[in-house]
């Protein structure tokens, strides 16, 4: 959509509003004397309450956009030995980590990236999270809570049939997946919240897929596409919607509204190109009679 430009059909929509807004405004500030309509300041009103309310929603958009170009985010999380790089492994089709019975293998953060649901999405191997003396495996496990701290999504994997029984995880979110795993080794303990899992079944991880593709779409899908996809334009975004809401309050002081205004369409120039004063001019002698 970004490419056939259908996305920079709405920023010149957004553009073409502050123009006409900003004409009016500053028609009534500029030339007091001429034959205008007395409600010319008034016709803007409507216009930025319809430009404010969308650049916030394209502003409160622009993670969903930032997930849909980098990729979503799936971290895979649990203590040593609880499946991880298996699982890695069973949803990559390759080896892409090392699987060993000994406690600790993983210590840096492993990504692959996939593709569920026509979404580019980024499944990322932790160091398990335990307490630790060794002072590098520590810092794997400080990268693997940073990690997941950004992530959409976060599957917990709990070794299920181990012996003592294992705790589940305090700082579970909502939304995050548990999987009781290593089912292969033994039975199961009573109790435990989440699904039986075990990543030799074709069977399991098809099911697991089948979630996280599900997932994933809802996630990224939405109404319309994002119309911005980068941080910087989220600041930017809402930067001009709060320069417009300082306007419609300032309406009995249309220099101060008109100079907002102003400051919102150089916010919005940094996206969509710059909006020329004479632009504005253009508009302003287009749509009143000024001097004739």
């Amino acid at each position: 959509d970004q490419l056939g430009g259908r996305l920079s059909e709405v920023q010149a929509r957004w553009r073409d509003g502050l123009i006409r807004a900003s004409a009016m405004l500053e028609a009534a500030v500029d030339f007091p004397d001429a034959e205008l309509p007395t409600d010319v300041a008034a016709r803007a009103r409507p216009i930025l309450e319809i430009l404010a309310d969308e650049l916030e929603t394209a502003a409160a958009d622009v993670e969903r956009g930032e997930r849909v170009r980098e990729g979503f985010r799936i971290a895979l999380l649990g203590a040593p030995n609880a499946g991880k790089s298996t699982l890695l492994n069973a949803l990559a089709k390759r080896e892409a980590a090392i699987v060993s019975a000994t406690p600790g293998t993983t210590r840096d953060i492993i990504e692959v990236p996939m593709v569920l649901g026509g979404y580019k999405v980024i499944v990322a191997d932790t160091a398990g999270l335990r307490r630790t003396e060794d002072e590098i495996e520590a810092e794997g496990v400080r990268r693997a809570e940073a990690w997941a701290d950004t992530a959409g999504l976060r599957v917990w994997l709990v070794d299920g049939y181990g012996d003592p029984q294992p705790e589940i995880p305090a700082s579970l979110k909502r939304g995050d997946i548990i999987l009781l795993t290593n089912r292969d080794l033994g039975e199961g303990l009573e109790g435990l919240p989440g699904e039986p899992f075990t990543a030799k079944s074709p069977n399991a991880v098809a099911w697991l897929e089948r979630s996280l593709t599900e997932t994933v779409v809802e996630a990224l899908a939405g109404g319309e596409p994002p119309a911005a996809t980068r941080l910087r334009h989220r600041e930017l975004l809402s930067e001009a919607a709060r320069r417009l809401r300082q306007a419609l309050a300032e309406d009995q002081a249309l220099e101060l509204a008109a100079e907002d205004v102003r400051l919102a369409a150089r916010a919005l120039d940094r996206i969509t190109g710059r909006i020329d004063p004479d632009e504005v001019l253009g508009r302003i002698f287009a749509t009143f009679c000024i001097g004739k």
